[in-house]
């Protein structure tokens, strides 16, 4: 594909085709028009984060901030240990 610009355009032509028939068929499944299995279901949701990453992937985000948005207020205290008579 490297070396020939129009088939690596043809493929990924195809391969937008092909996702697009996925998205098309989970959502068949979800309105309960298409009965698939659940490993087939699972086969078509791997397929779509993988050659989807940006639009399926799983998303993890954190943000932590301090009241009303401020930054955190970090106090360091120090402790000292009484292990009891010895």
């Amino acid at each position: 594909m490297k070396r020939d610009k129009k088939f690596g355009d043809q493929v990924a032509e195809i391969k937008l085709i092909v996702i697009d028939e996925f998205e098309v068929q989970l959502r068949q499944v979800a309105l309960g028009r298409l009965p698939l299995t659940s490993p087939q279901v699972t086969a078509l949701i791997f397929a779509l984060k993988g050659n989807l990453p940006e639009k399926y992937r799983d998303r993890y985000g954190v943000e932590l901030t301090g009241k009303d948005g401020e930054a955190i207020q970090v106090h360091t205290i120090e402790v000292e240990k009484d292990y009891g008579p010895g």
